[in-house]
């Protein structure tokens, strides 16, 4: 099963652990998952960003990230949403691919489940 998870929130907000803890939970499960990174969620693929980001009594949020891009994860940054941050493709984690919205739009008319955060 392929699963896309919507995350609009940075990491000063709960919402983006509870994202990536659902994402490896849903890895773990055997399934394909993409986390779709749209307004400040674009931070959490900022390289370092999360690093500094642990809300109890979840995993700190740097380490949650990298273990769901081991597990095969896939990051997708909304490119429009990085632009108005003033950010960059060098500005973020080598695994992100900066997309529209096309991906999670190809996905979900595969039959993707989605969650929003």
């Amino acid at each position: 099963m392929k699963m896309v998870i919507l995350l609009t929130h940075g990491s000063n907000d709960d919402r983006s652990s509870v994202c990536f803890t659902m994402g490896n939970a849903s890895l773990d499960a055997g399934n394909e998952v993409a986390v779709f990174m749209a307004s400040d969620g674009v931070y959490c693929s900022k390289s370092g960003y999360p690093d500094h980001t642990h809300v109890p009594p979840f995993k700190p949020l740097g380490e949650l990230v990298d273990s769901f891009v081991a597990k095969g994860g896939q990051l997708w940054a909304c490119i429009p949403c990085v632009e108005h941050r003033g950010l960059s493709a060098t500005d973020l984690r080598a695994e992100t691919t900066l997309t529209d919205a096309s991906l999670l739009l190809e996905w979900l008319g595969e039959g993707a489940r989605s969650v929003s955060l």
